[in-house]
Order: structure tokens, then sequence, then C-alpha cells
């Protein structure tokens, strides 16, 4: 593997997401290259610093109320999947992330 091929890895390393193939040829290319390590280093650093450092901002309850009105609307109770025995139909998965 040359530093080329590493490049493409690097990121997926420094995120955890490398599979086990990918991870050993890498570590192999960084034992003999500290080009890459020092990449896959600073890498680590910047994944950490936004995770841990990063200034959090919540957007207005407006803004929320505007994306909820704009998205389509729940089942009504006449459509199907509606059990009044029971509960209504669940929600899409992308409106229960903005409830």
């Amino acid at each position: 593997m040359d530093c080329i091929e590493a490049r493409h890895l690097l990121q997926a390393t420094a995120d955890g997401e490398a599979g086990a193939a990918d991870s050993v040829r890498l570590e192999r290319h960084l034992e003999d290259c500290d080009s890459c390590v020092d990449t896959l280093r600073r890498l680590q650093s910047l994944r950490h610093a936004v995770q841990h450092a990063a200034i959090y901002y919540r957007a207005p309850a407006g803004l929320r109320e505007h994306i909820l009105e704009s998205l389509p609307s729940s089942p009504s109770l006449s459509e199907p999947g509606w059990d009044s025995a029971s509960h209504p139909p669940a929600e899409p998965g992308w409106r229960r992330w903005f409830r």
C-alpha cells in the first residue's frame, strides 16, 4: 500500500469505520510511514475536538414548528393501520425524530 491508497482509509480509520482487512493493511503501511501516522493523528484530534469541544446551538422553537408543519401529516383515524382498541399506527421515523 502506498500513501495515496492509505489516504482513502485514514478518514475511515479515524472514525472507527474501517473494516478488519483494510485496518490490517493500513497498520502495515503506518509502520513505515511517519507522514500517514501524523495525518491519522491529526484526523483523530480533529474528530475528538468536534465531538467534545464544539458548541451546540439549538434551533429556535419556531423553526422546529415550521419544519413539522411542512412534513406530510400523520395517518388519520380512517387510514389503514389504525386500531382504535390499541394505538395509532407508528409515525414514520423522520417524523418521530422531530418530536
